[in-house]
């Protein structure tokens, strides 16, 4: 920008030729106002020229800061003009706090400006939100359900944040699904206009019903978008006019601003609808309203430097001294007005509200004030009954939030929430009010039956993992919130959920098996490797070059196998062993004739008690790669545990054989995996042994497997609801759509780094997959086939699920006999 003093043509002559050699060598930037609809870059147009025409007249003086290069970029809608700021492809537009919320959040965008209403000073403007319709409309609060109705525009704070966020917390409205408060708006409202309601933030799966757009007027691809000539104050007000919907959300002005010139309507026509239910008169806001709300705000991207931002705000401030009500060219052009048919062909349709709120008096600079010391702006409605007890001293938990910096994906966007408690008094109480403000709003917006969904982590590698999808998912605002809990092992969180005490964890199919069986546990979501049959097939992996070893010739050799009681490494395996004979097992016996086949082994968790009574022999441990207490854990510790691990027991030469996934191999050669352990190994050093005995190349696993095993399996407690299932289920659905290993960003669901592998969930998925109620148990989501072969394991190890051991069963037999015999 250039700050333009003129005192004479000649002058300006000269001036305007070192400006444009200055421009040129330094190739300033154009300064971008982005419009939404075609009506405000017809406005945004005439402003340009208005701009323009005044360089050649100005007297010498009047100075003003205005661009070198101002720019009409029109965007699709107000979402498409914040992405044009995000990309560095315009620069300014203004938005009202609730869009202003989802700019920063998602576009990383910050206020310069705020609009004032008034011609004094004032600290922080600020208007109404009311609910409007027409007199003799049957509407009150008991009569809500199924009525028609004209929204402004979704995350608008007049007329969506506020009035919806009370109606979701005082139940009128109740929530049938969380994170998707369009589905609980739409299920009890009727036909609706709600204007970005299928834009793909506020409708991720592209299922939100049709009834958001059925009162909207627009036609193409305006229709049903924030540039619908049904959206905005002006346009939700003609709606309910019109008589195509029975009430509205809007500013406390709108009434006022659209009947001034009207023949049609006067203020006399409608009615306001107060939160507790009453009914006054469009003048009688201030007792009857949803909530007072900051003024609009101009944003432009957070990433533009000072010097840039303080050119904006001196060109702001001057268009406003210029073409406010008392600025010198306010009858050539009017900023804060939009009757006009600035198109001057007559064949548009006149809106209101262009690039400014009509009405508004001047702009006012606010300061170096972030997004959230704006809209945090105490205002006063009926009280929430957040108190905890009787005693008016305790803390509103729903307040309590602890002051900390969110950065959400690579972006580096800091969102510094403020650090307040507010606190339940005996007044309050008595006068039912309270002091709210913005975040509280959004908490409420965000309602969840469920506050917290806990995971069970069996490692500290997971539980840190689980606390960076902590910070991802509430950086989205996902409810429930989800909480980390260390249970140490998987039987521990097993009987953890199963008492109550966690909620979630991802199993193996074998221990899916013994959770259902042993801890009542159900599946209810499962991994999909990237075919949709949710299952994999379990292969046998060899070195090429050990060209001898078949799977009939195991005898003395060294086994790589991913965990005690897997299905991959466990179960489908020693099917196998049995199947070919290489050992003839007895009852109890499978421990000893593992020993005594493989020299030695890695099966982490094979001395564990809960899985091997015995803890006998030991070298079942001894090819396993940890050290310390690491060693053969039953988890991410032991550096060999899981299928990724099982093949890098075979890369590092401490097995002969690996028992994994069909895509293991594929997944960890040629550059596919970044750990070090990995780089420079070529799939085609690694061949499959076959059931037939022969042995071919990696890619042959649908002829050369030794089963199939269904997928693992996010589970939960069997007496949970439907209603929580289908929560937790919406959660991890929601948060696979922003963190899925596709996406960029800094956390990913289904990658666990290059230490470690398969944390919380294996790294080889690329979604997850619900699992319908009528195969929400153990038994019809493993199948018979697989399941008889766990009964086949089960037979020759002694260990059942459900009980600790076969000695302790055949000792509380014998003890039975015993006392029969005594007694009889």
């Amino acid at each position: 920008m250039k700050n333009f003093k003129i005192s004479s043509m000649n002058i300006l002559h000269i001036v305007g030729v070192l400006v444009l050699i200055f421009v040129t060598v330094n190739s300033q930037r154009a300064t971008r106002w982005c419009t939404v609809n075609e009506m405000e870059q017809y406005k945004c147009l005439a402003l340009k020229r208005n701009l323009t025409s005044k360089i050649e007249i100005l007297p010498p003086e009047i100075t003003i800061d205005i661009p070198d290069k101002f720019e009409c970029i029109q965007g699709v809608d107000v979402f498409h003009c914040m992405q044009l700021i995000d990309q560095d492809e315009a620069d300014l537009m203004t938005l009202d706090p609730g869009q202003g919320y989802f700019a920063g959040r998602n576009h990383n965008m910050m206020p310069l400006m705020a609009e004032n209403y008034i011609d004094a000073p004032i600290e922080k403007p600020s208007y109404y939100s009311v609910a409007v319709y027409k007199k003799g409309t049957d509407v009150s609060m008991a009569t809500l359900r199924q009525k028609r109705i004209c929204f402004t525009g979704i995350g608008m704070s007049a007329g969506w944040l506020y009035p919806i966020s009370r109606l979701l917390h005082d139940n009128v409205i109740p929530v049938t699904e969380c994170n998707a408060v369009v589905k609980s708006v739409t299920s009890f409202f009727g036909e609706m206009c709600l204007p970005g309601a299928l834009t793909s933030f506020y409708n991720p799966f592209g299922n939100n019903p049709t009834s958001v757009c059925h009162l909207c007027s627009g036609m193409a691809e305006e229709r049903c978008t924030t540039s619908d000539p049904t959206a905005g104050f002006e346009g939700a007000f003609k709606c309910v006019a019109e008589g195509r919907g029975d009430l509205t959300f809007v500013r406390h002005d709108t009434v006022a601003q659209m009947t001034a010139l009207s023949i049609t309507y006067s203020p006399d026509d409608f009615m306001l609808l107060c939160p507790d239910g009453n009914q006054r008169t469009i003048d009688e806001y201030e007792d009857c309203n949803w909530g007072e709300i900051p003024s609009h705000i101009i944003m432009t991207s957070a990433l533009r430097t000072q010097a840039v931002i303080q050119e904006y705000k001196k060109f702001l401030k001057a268009i406003s001294d210029w073409y406010s009500p008392t600025g010198q060219y306010f009858q050539e052009f009017n900023l804060f007005n939009s009757d006009r048919d600035y198109s001057e062909t007559g064949l548009i349709d006149k809106r209101k509200n262009l690039l400014f709120s009509d009405g508004t008096r001047k702009l006012m600079d606010i300061g170096d004030v972030d997004y959230y010391d704006w809209v945090e702006f105490n205002y006063t409605r009926p009280a929430r009954k957040f108190c905890a007890s009787d005693d008016g001293d305790s803390v509103n938990p729903i307040m309590q939030s602890e002051k900390g910096i969110f950065i959400e994906s690579s972006r580096y966007i800091f969102w510094q929430f403020l650090n307040y408690q507010i606190w339940c008094s005996k007044v309050y109480r008595v006068l039912d009010r309270f002091v709210g403000n913005f975040i509280d709003i959004l908490y409420d917006l965000t309602r969840c039956p469920i506050a917290k969904a806990r995971w069970c982590v069996i490692s500290q590698p997971e539980k840190e993992k689980c606390e960076s999808m902590i910070m991802a998912f509430k950086a989205k605002d996902l409810r429930p919130e989800l909480d980390c809990l260390l249970g140490g092992n998987t039987t521990n969180c097993m009987d953890m959920i199963s008492k109550g005490d966690a909620d979630l964890m991802n199993l193996d199919a074998g221990d899916v098996y013994l959770g259902g069986k042993k801890y009542d546990l159900v599946p209810f979501a499962a991994e999909d490797y990237g075919d949709m049959t949710r299952s994999f097939k379990v292969v046998a992996v060899a070195r090429k070059t050990d060209a001898h070893l078949t799977l009939f010739n195991m005898k003395s050799k060294r086994a790589c196998q991913t965990g005690i009681g897997r299905g991959d490494g466990w179960i489908i395996p020693l099917n196998i062993y049995i199947e070919t004979e290489q050992f003839i097992p007895e009852d109890c016996s499978i421990f000893e004739n593992l020993g005594q086949l493989f020299i030695r082994s890695c099966i982490p968790g094979a001395l564990d008690k809960e899985y091997n009574p015995k803890q006998t022999p030991i070298n079942l441990c001894e090819g396993c790669g940890a050290n310390g207490y690491r060693r053969c854990q039953r988890n991410s510790l032991e550096q060999y545990y899981g299928a990724s691990g099982a093949f890098r027991c075979l890369v590092e030469r401490g097995g002969d054989v690996s028992f994994v996934r069909h895509l293991t191999v594929r997944d960890n050669t040629d550059g596919r995996n970044h750990a070090q352990w990995s780089r420079n190994r070529r799939s085609d050093d690694y061949e499959l042994m076959c059931k037939d005995g022969r042995r071919i190349g990696i890619d042959r696993w649908k002829e050369c497997h030794l089963g199939s095993v269904p997928a693992n399996a996010i589970v939960t407690a069997k007496f949970k609801t439907d209603q929580e299932r289908e929560i937790y289920w919406n959660l991890l659905n929601y948060g696979q759509q922003f963190f899925s290993s596709d996406i960029d960003g800094d956390f990913h669901m289904f990658a666990s780094g290059t230490s470690y592998t398969d944390l919380l969930f294996t790294d080889a998925a690329v979604r997850l997959m619900k699992i319908y109620p009528a195969q929400q148990n153990y038994e019809d989501w493993l199948g018979p086939n697989f399941i008889s072969q766990i009964k086949t394991v089960e037979k020759y190890t002694c260990v059942y699920a459900g009980s600790a051991s076969l000695y302790t069963s055949t000792f509380l037999i014998t003890l039975s006999l015993i006392m029969v015999k005594i007694l009889f």
